[in-house]
């Protein structure tokens, strides 16, 4: 940890339902800097804006195939429907190119043509809104249905037929030969006046993502002023929130009756100096760390972690006069019993002795398939020398030592992160919130506060599959990460492309789960 910014400790809060989200502005969309879109709701405008990375595609035979080509497009989900096929491609411009592509040009990505691409929203309490081909058309008189059906065919739209409980309500859906996407066809329909409502029917995930009081400040967790700049919980809480995954935090302490981590911390812990339980205080960081990995989600108060319904094992040393021989203590005791992850940050001596227990944690854990042990790169920023490293031990050890750097909240490498070969992945690590003593809330910034964040990724992993072996689990980690930064990731191997200042790039939770294996 580098900085801090404090805020009011909150003490005492009662259950509260507050959810108050950003609007959201985004200067790029898919022909132009500056366009905002809108629909109708009745007769009022509903602002929307495009989220400028992901497209809706509307296939009517097989799933749409994208070429191989420098506009990458990952798939991000699909389902059927009873008429097509809908999925949602993120894009990934691999070119080095900076402009956002139209939908025309991402068209030309698939290789068949009966489909339909369209744009993906955001409306203004941060809703993402996934287009359709279906537009809910309400009449004004049953006699308007006959001029309904003639627009429709006027204008290249299929008639679907009558709501089953609400007579003067009706679907139409747009089809290849359509003018204009469905937001644009919708429009128009209303702007005719002949019609009492026409909507678009988006398609949108119906889950509230967290209740928690601060957590739309928790940027890291779902960043709703730069779409997709976070760890992409909400979608991933649907299917893994680390139940049953135990996520070890060796670090000064942790305020064990927090209100926010007190019943999600492991009945089991230690301390260095006692040699034994309980584990013990010796400063804020270990509980803004605890936080940040798999505080309580949606308890009404405070911040929700990663991995909310992770345990927490609390290993404590005093990082002041600390010692190798206490940290490797604190290592041995976490995976010795039981630890699935174990979460450090924090910088030490190179040490045959810290080794060892690193080896041990590595592969003897988890019964032989190892404990992920994630550390966070370090805080010296940019070396002296061009190509060179400034990774702090042990996160420099071994590859199998997952090593995680931070960015902020525009997805740019943090000025204070380290680079360098050892460097795994990006995580959120400038301003963020989470829990510290006193029942409290403080904003830290550093790559302490990266690596818990893949920590409770990891858990996350490991509760949708835990037979996956520690080298799977951090393969997962670094297949599924979005390229962000202004670097090239220029360097090739088996699980991607990757850089110095960001390795793979940054962890995302709801892509890694896509690619866990279920378990059996």
């Amino acid at each position: 940890m580098i900085a801090r910014k404090n805020i009011q400790q909150i003490n005492n809060l009662g259950m509260k339902k507050k959810i108050i989200l950003s609007s959201l502005f985004l200067l790029l969309t898919f022909c132009t800097l500056v366009a905002q879109d809108f629909y109708y709701s009745g007769n009022s405008k509903i602002p929307l804006s495009v989220v400028s990375d992901k497209v809706a595609v509307i296939s009517y035979k097989n799933p749409p195939v994208p070429h191989s080509t420098p506009l990458l497009l990952s798939s991000l989900g699909e389902v059927d429907r009873a008429r097509y096929r809908l999925s949602v491609f993120q894009i990934e411009n691999t070119s080095g190119n900076k402009t956002i592509p139209n939908v025309a040009s991402v068209r030309n990505q698939f290789l068949q043509q009966d489909l339909i691409v369209m744009p993906c929203y955001k409306d203004n309490l941060g809703l993402e809104l996934i287009s359709t081909t279906d537009i809910n058309v309400k009449l004004k008189t049953s006699a308007d249905l006959a001029f309904l059906k003639g627009y429709a065919k006027e204008n290249g739209l299929e008639f679907i037929g009558q709501d089953p409980f609400m007579p003067l309500w009706y679907m139409v859906a747009i089809t290849p030969s359509s003018k204009g996407n469905v937001l644009d066809v919708a429009n128009k329909m209303f702007e005719t006046g002949r019609f009492a409502s026409v909507t678009p029917d988006f398609a949108f995930d119906g889950n509230e993502c967290a209740y928690d009081e601060h957590f739309t400040e928790q940027w890291g967790l779902y960043n709703f002023n730069n779409e997709g700049i976070d760890v992409g919980v909400c979608t991933a809480w649907n299917t893994s929130t680390g139940k049953g995954i135990k996520i070890a935090i060796v670090d000064c302490g942790v305020e064990l009756t927090h209100d926010d981590l007190a019943s999600n911390i492991y009945h089991l812990s230690y301390d260095s100096e006692l040699n034994g339980p309980p584990s013990q205080q010796y400063g804020d960081h270990g509980s803004h760390c605890a936080g940040i990995a798999a505080a309580v989600k949606n308890n009404g108060v405070f911040i929700a972690g990663v991995a909310p319904d992770a345990k927490i094992m609390v290993a404590s040393l005093p990082f002041s006069w600390g010692t190798v021989s206490r940290f490797g203590r604190c290592i041995n005791w976490a995976w010795k019993n039981g630890a699935d992850i174990i979460s450090c940050s924090w910088r030490c001596s190179q040490s045959n002795l810290l080794e060892e227990a690193i080896d041990n944690a590595l592969f003897k854990g988890r019964n032989g398939k190892g404990s992920i042990f994630i550390k966070s790169a370090g805080n010296a920023g940019l070396p002296i020398s061009p190509g060179g490293s400034t990774i702090s031990y042990p996160g420099n050890y071994r590859p199998e030592v997952l090593t995680v750097g931070s960015i902020t909240d525009m997805g740019l490498r943090s000025s204070f992160s380290s680079i360098g070969e050892s460097l795994d992945v990006v995580a959120p690590g400038s301003n963020i919130l989470s829990t510290v003593p006193g029942n409290g809330l403080d904003v830290f910034s550093g790559t302490s506060m990266a690596a818990p964040h893949a920590a409770g990724v990891a858990a996350l992993i490991l509760q949708k599959n835990p037979s996956l072996s520690g080298e799977q689990v951090r393969n997962i980690l670094k297949r599924s990460t979005r390229k962000v930064g202004d670097k090239s990731y220029n360097i090739i191997t088996s699980l991607g492309s990757r850089n110095s200042h960001y390795g793979y790039g940054l962890i995302k939770a709801d892509k890694a789960l896509d690619i866990t294996p279920a378990s059996f």
